[in-house]
């Protein structure tokens, strides 16, 4: 295990106060060479741990955010713990204040009370040293903060990232909330019975017509909505042993059809202004909230409650926001405490306190996936609409607001990526759409050029889930590309001035005039681009054409993205990779220094298992690194957690070499989210010992992908390769794999200086279960090819080379071999590749093209590079070299040596 070395920085005062960083306190990285060594127990905590920002920073003004508990519950019994949680959350009143004077005697800068924890001064302050502190006022005396004694700063070079124009204060959009006349959340003003698309979208106007009439129609056929579940809903294969997780996913269906069909009938009024469409959505919204809190489905012995499963996609705050004169006077008292509930409930409430669920908790955590999916949306949402007839509700809005502008999306820093993958990150396209664009209404300020990922994250799309390619396979989902074809075209639409956008949207088009349709009926993302297209317009792109770009880094996440043909999927291969600073969590794999490759837009060496296949099966054949393209040492996976984490050292970029290093060291101590009584070789869970583990990978264009792998550990273990495929594989003797898929076949043959034995199955570890019905109980097997060391080994290394053929039952033109086994010479597609696999030298790792234009060297023992007598000499032994003379005459130049991921480099960590 590595050593626990987080700062913690709790007191025991009745106030608790944060030390300031000490760089005695703080584990130092290890540089030794061109290479540098992290060690530390993780990158990134599940919450803040220290003050920030403190030291250099990357954005200009930076937040300021400190943690104190609530309560010191060291010596207190449970029920003065809950009594003083309940005093102080959302009554206790935080003040910061500023300066460029140590003393604080001029030029202070100060937030005033505030119920939460973080501020930002909103004005981009002057180049030099910034010092900050805080002060902590208890609920009994709100107006006398205990100041920390503690003086904290920060430096601004001048080179962070800022805005011209800082986004309004919360206490200016609120006044624009507080003087709004009629609906904000629903529809924009003066715009019911003027949706209709009819020249930018006609087929979709055609549709909306119809749905209108279709849903009118099939509600004057209806005496009410139907929640009738009943034993007819179980299949025949799982009567004896069905499950609540099945009937909740049974359960909700009957409720967002009905939610729909209510969404379609306050939506066609908006749509057509018919009045009959207000009168019957008015009764409808009014019967599902009654069934929401009254049905119960008792069903082969299980008792499920609607309302704990029922969960409000739009129609709540749409209701009570667009139609809340319509809702009979008695009703509308319960629609706000739904409001309400959305906020509190849905969010937590842990103790029942005041204030949002999410306060104290949200701002703190690295990251919650299912909080900033909706929770927070649903806060701005139900906060915009109850502060206009409540001023209790001010703060609520207020903490919303910043909360957002200071932390969305989250689901990476600055880079555009997501860490939820492609099968997730469309679940985030509502909150992404929706909240930018109603502030917007209300202010006039353009949010989606606020922050550097909403100015990064048509680029990350446009390669990670590049048009007609399968996208990301490190996280939970399906292996298609996350489309999100309504976020697209908004960036394009309200940010044109962005070339990624405008190619994101250009290669992505906009999705068909039925799914467009189906989707205005649930959710925002849909029903906001209407709007929007009656203040924007359509962006010029004609002259836009496809990035001469191949490649790209997401260093925030720890990804590269590497293609051959970015503006045609047919003819591309692409090969995405992942060593992520944030470790697994949540929806993100254990799958560090993992890879895929697909051509042809269609997955080729890939991730495999199923998504919600059962609890073992999670575990060791799906949300496990043993389902992914990386290694297993002494046969176990990497752990599931935020300490065992990977990261991005180095990226270079050319026309015909394209290369990554990443850095798992740090995932093999065994530490798992699911397995927590370890070693357990059951499940393929313990600390391994791995001390070393970096893997180098390149793309050899057109068609070939080398794998270097430098490993090493404490003791002598065994080693394994893994290699997968969603169809069948086959092995060709001398640790040779062929595989193919619809548009290509592909070889794969791996080197090592020891001997080796390989195993080649398909069947998983676990076997894959079906228990809530979503794939009719049919789970194809996938293949596994494993390459594992015959003796155990201190340290090894693996060269793998893979060579694909366009085509249909095409064959590789072979990867050939001369030279020693520890330093074999492999010839493939054009290229000649020299990798030290003695792990007693220094690591080396040289590929040449057979004209002798293009060269990388990489590896500790890297110093030069030669090119047609061009000779380029390394400035610190060990760096990555890149160099490539085109035809073009253009010389291409790169060299790197290991670069620490920003949330490492910077004191403002969120």
């Amino acid at each position: 295990m590595k050593p626990h070395l987080l700062i913690r920085g709790f007191g025991a005062a009745a106030v608790l106060l944060f030390p300031a960083l000490s760089l005695a306190d703080e584990p130092q990285q290890q540089q030794r060479g061109a290479e540098l060594h992290i060690d530390r127990t993780a990158i990134v905590t599940g919450s803040l741990e220290r003050p920030n920002p403190q030291g250099i920073v990357d954005d200009n003004p930076p937040w300021f955010h400190v943690v104190v508990p609530l309560v010191d519950d060291s010596k207190k019994t449970n029920e003065e713990i809950r009594k003083e949680r309940k005093e102080e959350k959302w009554h206790r009143r935080y003040y910061f204040k500023l300066s460029q004077d140590k003393d604080f005697k001029t030029g202070v800068i100060e937030s005033g009370p505030k119920g939460w924890s973080f501020w930002n001064p909103m004005r981009q302050l002057p180049k030099g040293t910034w010092y900050w502190t805080y002060g902590v006022a208890p609920s009994s005396s709100p107006d006398q903060p205990v100041w920390n004694e503690t003086i904290f700063s920060f430096v601004i070079t001048g080179a962070e990232q800022t805005v011209e124009k800082m986004p309004p204060t919360a206490d200016e959009v609120l006044a624009k909330i507080h003087a709004w006349k009629g609906p904000i959340i629903s529809v924009a003003p003066g715009s019911v019975g003027k949706l209709l698309p009819k020249e930018r979208y006609p087929e979709l106007a055609k549709l909306m017509v119809k749905s209108c009439n279709e849903a009118l129609e099939k509600d004057r056929k209806m005496d009410h909505l139907d929640f009738g579940m009943s034993e007819k809903d179980v299949p025949e294969r799982l009567k004896e042993s069905v499950t609540r997780a099945f009937f909740a996913v049974r359960a909700r269906k009957y409720w967002v059809t009905a939610e729909r069909h209510t969404s379609a009938l306050l939506r066609g009024y908006l749509i057509t202004g018919n009045e009959e469409f207000r009168a019957r959505g008015v009764r409808r919204a009014i019967e599902l909230e009654k069934a929401r809190k009254e049905v119960v489905y008792r069903i082969s012995g299980s008792e499920v409650k609607l309302r704990d499963i029922a969960i409000y996609d739009s129609v709540a705050s749409f209701f009570v926001d667009g139609f809340y004169d319509s809702i009979p006077e008695d009703e509308r008292e319960g629609f706000l405490d739904v409001l309400k509930e959305t906020m509190v409930l849905k969010s937590g409430e842990r103790d029942r306190a005041d204030g949002p669920g999410l306060h104290e908790a949200l701002e703190h955590a690295h990251y919650d996936q299912h909080d900033w999916q909706y929770k927070v949306m649903d806060l701005l949402n139900s906060s915009i609409t109850l502060a206009r007839r409540d001023s209790a509700y001010d703060d609520w809005f207020r903490y919303g607001y910043e909360l957002w502008l200071y932390r969305s999306p989250a689901v990476s820093r600055d880079d555009g990526a997501c860490r939820e993958g492609n099968g997730y990150f469309g679940v985030h396209e509502n909150n992404l759409v929706h909240c930018p664009w109603i502030l917007y209404q209300l202010t006039g300020y353009n949010f989606f050029d606020y922050k550097p990922w909403y100015r990064n994250v048509a680029k990350y799309m446009s390669f990670a889930m590049a048009a007609g390619n399968p996208g990301q396979a490190f996280s939970d989902g399906g292996n298609g590309g996350s489309a999100m074809y309504y976020f697209g075209e908004v960036l394009a639409l309200m940010e044109p001035g962005n070339p990624w956008n405008l190619w994101r949207y250009k290669s992505m088009g906009r999705t068909d005039p039925d799914q467009f349709n189906a989707d205005l009926y649930k959710g925002n993302k849909a029903w906001d681009l209407l709007q929007i297209w009656n203040r924007f317009p359509e962006p010029d792109l004609s002259a836009v054409k496809p990035p001469t770009v191949m490649a790209a880094e997401f260093r925030d996440m720890g990804i590269g993205v590497m293609h051959t043909d970015l503006g045609n999927a047919r003819d591309n291969m692409m090969v995405n990779f992942i060593s992520c600073p944030f470790g697994s969590s949540m929806h993100l794999h254990p799958c560090q220094n993992a890879f895929n490759v697909a051509y042809g837009g269609e997955p080729l060496f890939w991730r495999t298992g199923y998504y919600n296949g059962g609890g073992d099966h999670n575990i060791m054949s799906y949300k496990a690194s043993r389902a992914h393209n990386t290694i297993m040492a002494d046969g176990f996976m990497q752990g599931f957690d935020v300490s065992e984490y990977g990261w991005l050292a180095r990226f270079v970029q050319g026309k015909r070499i394209s290369y990554c290093l990443g850095d798992a060291s740090a995932a093999y101590d065994g530490v798992h989210r699911y397995v927590q009584d370890v070693p357990n070789r059951k499940y393929g869970v313990g600390d391994a010992g791995v001390t070393r583990f970096r893997r180098h990978i390149a793309v050899l264009r057109p068609h070939a992908v080398v794998v270097y792998d430098e490993l090493e550990a404490k003791t002598p273990i065994p080693w394994t390769f893994m290699l997968h495929s969603l169809k069948e594989m086959k092995e060709a003797g001398d640790a040779t794999l062929t595989a193919a898929n619809s548009h290509a076949s592909a070889t794969a043959k791996l080197f090592c200086a020891s001997d080796v034995e390989t195993n080649l199955t398909d069947q998983f570890a676990a076997a894959a279960t079906d228990e809530e019905d979503k794939r009719g109980g049919i789970n194809p097997p996938n293949w596994h090819w494993s390459v594992t060391t015959r003796n155990k080994l201190a340290a090894t290394r693996f060269l793998t080379v893979i060579e694909l053929a366009p085509g249909a039952g095409a064959k590789p033109p072979g990867i050939t071999r001369s030279g020693p086994r520890d330093k074999p010479v492999v010839k493939v597609g054009g290229y000649e590749i020299v990798a030290d696999l003695n792990p007693e030298r220094e690591s080396s790792l040289l590929i040449r093209s057979s004209d002798g234009e293009a060269v990388l060297s990489s590896g500790q023992a890297s110093e030069r590079v030669i090119v047609a007598g061009d000779e380029r000499k390394a400035n610190l032994r060990g760096s990555t070299l890149l160099l490539e003379h085109g035809k073009d005459g253009k010389v291409t130049f790169e060299e790197k040596i290991d670069e620490l991921p920003d949330v490492l480099k910077y004191g403002n960590v969120y």
